[in-house]
């Protein structure tokens, strides 16, 4: 019997193929995770096809440290603006932290997952320290995908990262 992604006997593992997260979209997000700390912050990530250009910080209605919303008028504003652009760029999925948990989709990230063709990005602190991590929605359930930097697809950023006192992101 095959073994799913935890290691039990299940159903197959889905191979997805990763999603590009270069460095400075990556940098802006555990930035604004930090800075928002001890409330969830929140974002968009704006690209194409499976490829992160720009992670854009959004305010976060909800002020919360264990919920995240979208502010309706920052999406919308973005949105227009994107339409502009050439070559065209789209929302591909949506970025919030875990002020003091892990970066793992909670029961309520995944009930109010509603894009099956998104990234959903995921800025756990565990004390000082903040891994990035991202998920798909496939089958009714977040799995996990592979991040990549765009430089070498075959590196992963899912490490853990130290934020320092200068706010600089140091891959562990």
């Amino acid at each position: 019997m095959a073994r799913n992604q935890e290691g039990g006997a299940g159903r197959r593992p889905v191979t997805v193929p990763p999603f590009v997260l270069p460095d400075d979209a990556r940098r802006t997000i555990v930035d604004h995770a930090t800075r928002d700390r001890p409330l969830e912050c929140c974002g968009l990530l704006v690209g194409r096809d499976r490829t992160v250009i720009a992670a854009v910080p959004m305010r976060n209605v909800a002020a919360s440290a264990t919920r995240f919303r979208v502010d309706d008028r920052e999406h919308i504003g973005l949105r227009r603006a994107l339409r502009v652009i050439s070559p065209p760029a789209h929302v591909i999925g949506v970025y919030h932290s875990h002020p003091a948990g892990p970066a793992r989709p909670s029961p309520t990230d995944l009930a109010e997952a509603h894009y099956p063709d998104w990234l959903y990005v995921i800025a756990g602190f565990v004390g000082r320290r903040v891994r990035v991590r991202g998920f798909v929605l496939e089958a009714g359930r977040m799995s996990p995908v592979r991040l990549s930097t765009g430089t070498d697809p075959r590196v992963a950023t899912e490490g853990a990262t130290t934020v320092g006192p200068s706010s600089r992101v140091r891959r562990d």
